[in-house]
């Protein structure tokens, strides 16, 4: 549904859909930023691929369903190969239009 040059759509992330009501565009990207993400004991299922530190906080990558490499920022020390549990506020996804 377009309203002249506003869109109105949704976007199909591991946590659930996405509302999106901003410019119409050919493209678009999600953003969602590392602090953003939490460990939680009933999110989805993620496997540890990487961790890492920079500016003195510690980062893990991992893959979750058909996203790979998604950064989170983390307290623990959680090793590579590890199996953890991630949450999402879909509020905290950002639409970007490309």
């Amino acid at each position: 549904m377009l309203i002249s040059e506003m869109a109105i759509g949704f976007f199909s992330t591991p946590w659930g859909f996405k509302e999106h009501n901003g410019q119409k565009s050919e493209r678009y990207q999600l953003l969602l930023r590392p602090d953003h993400i939490q460990l939680s004991n009933d999110g989805l299922e993620a496997i540890v691929t990487k961790t890492f530190h920079t500016a003195g906080q510690k980062y893990i990558n991992c893959n979750i369903g058909n996203l790979n490499n998604l950064t989170v920022l983390v307290d623990d020390d959680i090793s590579v190969g590890e199996s953890i549990y991630l949450a999402v506020d879909l509020d905290s996804i950002e639409v970007l239009e490309a």
